[in-house]
């Protein structure tokens, strides 16, 4: 098995909310992001993995970093969604997703703890091996 520790992805729902956070760096993202389909299209990310034998990814969130987003009002659900939404992939597709890294608003630090101890209780109870 060939285990990738830090492939980047962007869940569509997450994507569509930080389009809609309306800052310089979501507008940057938007035009980087249309020339990685395997960001953001489940199905060409499959062909991808599919051409290396035994290949599994454990995913991180793309860039940029959801604190450079805006308030911590929108980066906390931003997190919230990025990390419910990763979950779900990695729920879905175990053969796969080997688990994920939950992204954390770092401009929240109170927040942050909190999302914390949610993934990694989440990841002791459940299939959810990620967080």
């Amino acid at each position: 098995m060939r285990i990738d520790a830090f492939p980047h992805i962007i869940p569509k729902p997450y994507f569509e909310r930080m389009m809609r956070a309306g800052t310089q760096r979501s507008a940057n993202m938007q035009k980087r992001v249309a020339a990685i389909p395997c960001l953001y299209d489940l199905d060409e990310r499959f062909r991808v993995m599919d051409s290396f034998d035994g290949y599994r990814q454990v995913l991180t969130l793309a860039s940029p970093p959801v604190e450079s987003l805006g308030e911590p009002a929108v980066t906390r659900d931003l997190a919230r969604l990025a990390n419910d939404e990763i979950a779900e992939l990695v729920s879905r597709h175990p053969d796969r997703f080997l688990g994920f890294a939950a992204s954390l608003p770092m401009n929240d630090l109170i927040r942050s703890a909190t999302v914390l101890r949610y993934w990694r209780l989440v990841s002791r109870s459940s299939s959810i091996r990620g967080g």
